[in-house]
């Protein structure tokens, strides 16, 4: 197979790798759905933000189409998990090892990019847990004390700290609104 035909493959079967594995809620989410949802949030702040040029809308639209690429081989994990096992460095390698379609494509994704696409990443999963979550949130989650509106704050709290970094602080807030958020 090629590079690009496995690139394909891997982000195809992306449709049927679950998200939100230690949380109840009300409804299936794959990684696939969630990016797209990503790229849909992402492209609003963008839009919002002034004038974005064409390019930097297409990068931004495609990293977010792309970013959670290397889930296809390692599964969503869960957020707990990031925050306590979190090292960049390690999660990269392990995805590059993995998945290095993935690695050679993040490697040329812009700081601002990234930014963009995390912020988007975050205020989707809020926004889809606000609207689906349910029930318990597995062990690991509540012996954090976390719950299902906990989550949902502490990932709107997150976005707005990288925001006041990047100056779109008014882009970011209008696309919170619009989410219910």
């Amino acid at each position: 197979m090629t590079d690009q035909g496995r690139m394909m493959s891997d982000l195809l079967s992306l449709s049927v790798v679950p998200r939100w594995a230690i949380v109840g809620a009300a409804r299936y989410q794959s990684v696939a759905e969630h990016s797209y949802r990503v790229a849909v949030i992402a492209r609003s702040i963008v839009l919002r933000s002034g004038q974005p040029s064409v390019r930097d809308l297409g990068a931004i639209t495609e990293w977010a189409l792309l970013h959670d690429g290397a889930e296809c081989v390692t599964g969503d994990l869960p957020s707990i998990v990031k925050r306590k096992l979190y090292v960049k460095s390690a999660i990269r390698e392990l995805e590059g090892t993995l998945c290095p379609w993935y690695a050679e494509v993040r490697s040329k994704v812009g700081t601002h990019s990234l930014a963009i696409v995390k912020i988007a990443d975050l205020l989707e999963g809020a926004s889809f847990i606000s609207q689906w979550g349910q029930g318990p949130i597995g062990v690991s989650a509540s012996v954090a004390g976390d719950t299902i509106l906990d989550i949902s704050a502490e990932m709107v709290a997150q976005a707005r700290m990288i925001t006041n970094e990047y100056g779109i602080s008014d882009s970011v807030e209008k696309v919170l609104g619009e989410l219910g958020l």
